[in-house]
């Protein structure tokens, strides 16, 4: 997990079959953190900069720490972070 005094942003975006981009919902730190358990980083990406498929199989579980509901299966969803500006 990133330091405490890195300002970082992390979402769940959903995009539709165009790649155009329908909604983003925010995530936070703690639940950054057991989201690790369900779509894990590559090894040397630990802050997500790079964009995580979230296939719909694992859903149930991130929606247990999200509580952002069903999703849509003409979406395609999507765990990435970036620096934010201070």
């Amino acid at each position: 997990m990133p330091p405490d005094d890195l300002n970082m942003v992390w979402r769940i975006s959903a995009f539709r079959g165009d790649h155009s981009l329908h909604s983003e919902l925010p995530i936070g730190k703690d639940q950054l953190a057991k989201l690790r358990e369900v779509v894990a980083p590559d090894p040397d990406d630990p802050w997500y900069m790079f964009s995580y498929p979230v296939p719909l199989d694992v859903w149930s579980k991130v929606n247990e720490i999200l509580h952002c509901g069903p999703p849509d299966p003409d979406l395609e969803y999507f765990i990435s972070g970036y620096a934010a500006d201070r």
